[in-house]
């Protein structure tokens, strides 16, 4: 398919994609102002301080304490989606929720190239979903603070037990050097030695006296940034966010049901189709009159009761055409029929008589459509004696053919319905029916009944010079179109061209009330 083809789908299509997205879009409305839960959400925020005051103390005694993974950023992240920290919270403010449902309602992410991490609470009561967060962002500084404290206490015992086996150490090495040398000069590596410990000794004392003040300033390396603020609109719902994510949702939708829809229906709808099935010209297009019923429509002589018309331009449009195959192939007799009924044959037939009679064309209508016969009806003619009285040997062609009324224009209606039109359709006088109206007229236009209907159509389209094709947009399936055409090409019928009836009237004559207004 080409994109102009997807494009005529929608076009066809397009009440099912507005109604689509008028469903789609008023229940989105619908749920988000008479559904919806009215949702409010609050902040708060915690920095994590890039060096607080007890890393300086561990970086210089014990490293793995200054590198434990809990310290990055996204490790603080994790430990506020616990269930720990949810259940503190729970606790605290006395909720009535679950563990899991809590946590449902917060969201905490860290800000983007920042040290800070946001925590969004959000519930039914503005209040509440304000304390939620704030009291997250607290509770989690109370847990690391107390969390850092037992670290550094166990830091500073084993600082102190280290510090104790030094101090050891260094009291046996002083006693050693003195029972070994008394009053006599000390050896310099021993002096050495002896000012290593000693200085490794004030040294622990002196990381221990820190990591005591450190245990009593602990503040946990963060700092909670509250909102005292209570949030005055809600988050959810959102009528407008989600009314236009509906309206984008009801369109592809709609789109989609469009080009299945169009896909399920067997349905002829458009020019494209009919010359890909047919695969032969269309001459004419014969739009839909609005005005008019259906059964009025199939007995109108349009050309007649509304010569201005758009649909009488389209027969005259028609009539140019058929002129032009006709200079082209030399057609005196032209079988019209369609693939199946009520696809407007007979409409076509009277109407396009009445336009190449006006033209100065002697023009001959033969009605063949011994079973349902319609051509009486368009010209106001009895029908008591026409082609199937011609066929039995009843009476000549000549004195059977009535005159319409109208200048250049006689009738053979089909006469009497006979048992057997098949026939008497396939016979050898319906041979010279056709030799002698050729010498009766400059066109002969045979209605034929729906070819797939009956079996007349396939024994008399062989006959006539050619065969013009009636599409009905709307009635005429596709699955119709091509069994009739392989019919009538089986049988080799020469199809020259189709007609559409009833298109919609602005696709081809938009213009046509711009050079000829309505008065």
């Amino acid at each position: 398919m080409e994109l102009r083809d997807y494009l005529q789908v929608i076009k066809r299509r397009r009440w099912w994609i507005v109604a689509a997205v008028v469903l789609v879009t008023a229940a989105a409305l619908l749920y988000s102002y008479l559904l919806q839960e009215r949702l409010y959400q609050a902040s708060s925020w915690v920095v994590v301080k890039e060096k607080p005051l007890e890393s300086s103390v561990l970086e210089e005694t014990i490293s793995e304490l200054s590198s434990q993974p809990e310290r990055s950023l996204q490790t603080h992240v994790e430990l506020l989606k616990t269930k720990e920290m949810a259940r503190k919270v729970i606790e605290a403010l006395q909720l009535g929720s679950g563990v899991k449902d809590l946590m449902g309602r917060i969201d905490v992410q860290p800000v983007s190239n920042t040290n800070i991490i946001e925590i969004k609470a959000t519930d039914r009561y503005p209040e509440r979903a304000r304390d939620i967060a704030n009291l997250y962002a607290q509770l989690y500084q109370e847990w690391r603070r107390s969390e850092n404290v037992r670290e550094i206490s166990k830091a500073r015992s084993e600082v102190w037990s280290v510090l104790q086996s030094t101090k050891d150490e260094a009291i046996d090495l002083s006693r050693q050097i003195e029972q070994r040398f008394g009053n006599q000069a000390i050896p310099e590596e021993l002096k050495v030695e002896q000012q290593i410990a000693y200085n490794y000794y004030v040294d622990l004392q002196r990381i221990y006296r820190e990591l005591s003040i450190s245990e009593d300033l602990m503040s946990g390396g963060l700092e909670v940034i509250a909102d005292d603020d209570v949030p005055e609109s809600p988050v959810s719902p959102r009528p407008v966010r989600n009314g236009v994510l509906a309206f984008f949702l009801g369109s592809i939708l709609g789109l989609g049901l469009a080009f299945l829809v169009d896909y399920l229906d067997d349905t002829v709808e458009s020019r494209e189709e009919v010359v890909r099935l047919y695969e032969v010209p269309v001459l004419g297009e014969i739009p839909r009159h609005r005005e008019l019923e259906s059964q009025q429509r199939r007995s109108s002589l349009v050309m007649v009761t509304e010569p201005k018309s758009p649909i009488a331009e389209a027969f005259r449009a028609l009539r140019t055409n058929i002129q032009y195959v006709n200079y082209e192939q030399k057609l005196k007799t032209l079988a019209i029929t369609s693939a199946g009924p009520s696809e407007g044959k007979t409409f076509v037939v009277a109407n396009l008589a009445v336009s190449l009679a006006e033209a100065g064309h002697r023009v001959l209508v033969i009605c063949s459509d011994m079973r349902r016969p319609a051509v009486q009806d368009f010209f106001h003619l009895r029908n008591v004696e026409g082609l199937s009285t011609v066929l039995v040997g009843s009476k000549p062609l000549e004195e059977c053919i009535q005159d319409s009324g109208k200048r250049n224009l006689r009738v053979l209606t089909s006469g009497p319905l006979p048992p057997n039109p098949s026939e008497l359709v396939g016979s050898r006088r319906m041979n010279e029916v056709l030799s002698k109206s050729k010498a009766l007229a400059d066109l002969v236009l045979i209605d034929t009944p729906p070819t797939l209907a009956v079996s007349d159509t396939a024994v008399l389209a062989p006959r006539a010079d050619g065969v013009l094709m009636v599409v009905g947009l709307g009635n005429a399936k596709r699955d119709d179109a091509r069994k009739a055409r392989d019919l009538l090409l089986q049988v080799k019928s020469n199809l020259v061209g189709a007609v559409l009836n009833n298109v919609e009237e602005a696709r081809s004559y938009g213009y046509y009330y711009y050079y000829h207004p309505q008065t």
